[in-house]
């Protein structure tokens, strides 16, 4: 043993934390299985800053002798540590499956959770029976981490049993399907598409986008299924792959008010992507008169584009008192741009819709640097 390992263990055992933190860093950076002891020992610190460096060294260290401790971090208060555990694992490799499997019986989910993942990071085909019949585990959780661990084996043979878990509810239909896709499912997420259930053809759309060119078509016939839901993920993704077949459907999410607020940027910032100009994306916003967002991006206007949008709203003034003064508001703010206390109110005024005209903005200008390059 060096001196300097001897120092650094002697530091490890020290009464200091931050000491005892920086000594754990430092031994994973070295490297020298004679430090496992006492790393295994530190996984049991009274502080989680220590834990979480002595789990990272013993994953640099690669050491099989910790594996059976790291597993039992798994159950760690500390989600940092039981983190880096997962990840120690990994960095360990297949040795370390036989009790990561284990653990996928533990009587805590987030347990049976980590599992699934660190088999996943791990990569030994091995594993697939366990994580195949961790896709039944009755949290979603479990079921998630299950279904993208069989996605990162590659085993073929998942390919079944990934596909019956399609029509999980949760989150994990979806993980699944892009497990298929990972998987070069073509077959099976086309004729899932065809399925009675939406969540089903949801998770086949997330799987399609894993294909590649091959899954373009099938994401284009999606763009008209019977689910908003399924419409809209279609469409989010052939926007980011800027096929201008999405340009209608990322038009209804930026219009959908029952859309959540960062999805509609997204879906704004594709339309950007795909070379629209601002006042298109100013007149699907207008029905919504969310007045602040108008106000927030006229800054930014130039005059030609701002007397556009005030032309719009004048078509939008309806016959209703507070519609009428929300427009008025609305004409005068982009008259008189926003300086001052108008910023000030601008500022205030944000709610829901914040910034997403200028996502439209941003990567518009983007799209036409990029053409003159």
């Amino acid at each position: 043993m060096s001196n300097h390992v001897a120092e650094l263990l002697q530091q490890l055992a020290g009464k200091n934390r931050q000491v005892r933190e920086e000594a754990a860093r430092a031994l994973g950076e070295v490297g020298d299985q004679q430090a496992v002891p006492q790393l295994i020992q530190a996984l049991g610190d009274k502080y989680a800053k220590v834990r979480e460096a002595a789990a990272w060294a013993l994953g640099r260290v690669g050491d099989e002798r910790a594996v059976p401790h790291l597993v039992r971090a798994f159950g760690d208060p500390s989600m940092w540590v039981r983190s880096e555990a997962v990840k120690a694992l990994g960095q360990i490799g297949p040795a370390a499956v036989p009790h990561v499997v284990q653990a996928l019986d533990d009587e805590r989910w987030e347990v049976r959770e980590l599992a699934a993942s660190a088999l996943g990071r791990i990569g030994d085909q091995s594993a697939l029976p366990h994580l195949v019949q961790a896709l039944s585990d009755s949290k979603d959780a479990v079921r998630t981490a299950a279904a993208s661990a069989l996605g990162q084996l590659g085993d073929q043979r998942a390919v079944p049993h990934l596909v019956q878990a399609l029509d999980s509810k949760g989150k994990s239909h979806w993980w699944a399907g892009q497990a298929l896709g990972r998987l070069g499912a073509l077959p099976e997420l086309v004729q899932a598409l065809d399925d009675k259930r939406s969540w089903v053809r949801e998770g086949a759309v997330r799987g399609l986008s894993e294909i590649g060119e091959e899954g373009i078509p099938h994401l284009v016939r999606a763009l008209d299924d019977a689910s908003k839901q399924v419409r809209k993920r279609a469409a989010s993704i052939l926007g980011q792959r800027r096929d201008k077949r999405a340009i209608p459907y990322l038009f209804q999410v930026v219009k959908d008010p029952d859309v959540h607020d960062w999805e509609r940027r997204i879906a704004a910032q594709y339309l950007g992507q795909l070379g629209y100009q601002l006042p298109v994306p100013v007149e699907a916003m207008v029905t919504d008169l969310n007045t602040a967002v108008l106000r927030r991006i006229s800054r930014d206007f130039p005059p030609e584009d701002r007397e556009y949008v005030i032309e719009q709203l004048k078509r939008y003034r309806g016959d209703s008192l507070k519609r009428r003064k929300r427009v008025h508001l609305a004409i005068l703010k982009l008259s008189e741009g926003s300086k001052g206390k108008v910023a000030n109110l601008v500022e205030v005024a944000l709610r829901d819709y914040r910034d997403i005209l200028l996502w439209v903005e941003r990567a518009s200008q983007k799209t036409r640097k990029s053409k003159t390059k």
